[in-house]
């Protein structure tokens, strides 16, 4: 559990200097203050794919606008995933029901440019092969870390509204105990609203 001490602690600590920023940008007297409702956005992603793999992914998100440009919020995400591989010849399915989120920023560089960076911790089923019978295959769940970031476009079709396609690359790919994505690059369609 450090892990997660360490997230909440880097999380509030770019809340208050986010803040902090906003406060010294923002000036009363040019600009009416926006309410909550206002600076508040929903909005996620999903995925659905069957075949020989079957993924399912919901993650809804709620974003708070610090500036014009800048937003921070949290998401959650629910995934099942079933898929079947050979373990030494023999056949093999794992099946999980995955979950977790974490915070995200986003910064606008243009009107429909923007960067994007996340930090989630997923629990799910992690497979560990046994030393002394390789043929024997035990699961546990764990907390698995994937930090993502990247890069996306976003066409609005009202003043808060608007699709996005997002490109992320997984920096724990390598080291990824959960097989969420099948390469370091995840590519995301969503909407907020």
């Amino acid at each position: 559990m450090a892990i997660m001490k360490r997230i909440t602690i880097l999380s509030i600590l770019i809340f208050f200097t986010l803040i902090k920023g906003y406060s010294q940008y923002y000036k009363p007297e040019e600009h009416p203050k926006p309410s909550l409702k206002d600076k508040l956005y929903y909005g996620g992603n999903f995925s659905l794919s069957f075949g020989y793999t079957t993924f399912i992914l919901i993650n809804p998100m709620i974003g708070y606008r610090i500036t014009n440009r800048l937003s921070a919020g949290l998401n959650l995400s629910y995934i099942y995933m079933r898929y079947r591989l050979s373990n030494l010849g023999q056949p093999y399915t794992y099946s999980s029901n995955i979950y977790g989120g974490g915070p995200f920023s986003r910064f606008f560089l243009t009107d429909w440019l923007f960067v994007h960076g996340e930090y989630n911790l997923y629990n799910g089923k992690v497979m560990y092969r046994n030393n002394n019978n390789p043929s024997e295959i035990r699961t546990t769940r764990e907390w698995v870390s994937i930090p993502l970031a990247g890069a996306g476009i976003f066409y609005r079709f009202s003043e808060r509204g608007g699709f996005m396609l997002t490109a992320l690359y997984n920096f724990n790919y390598k080291q990824d105990k959960l097989p969420l994505f099948g390469s370091p690059l995840v590519v995301r369609i969503g909407f907020t609203f």
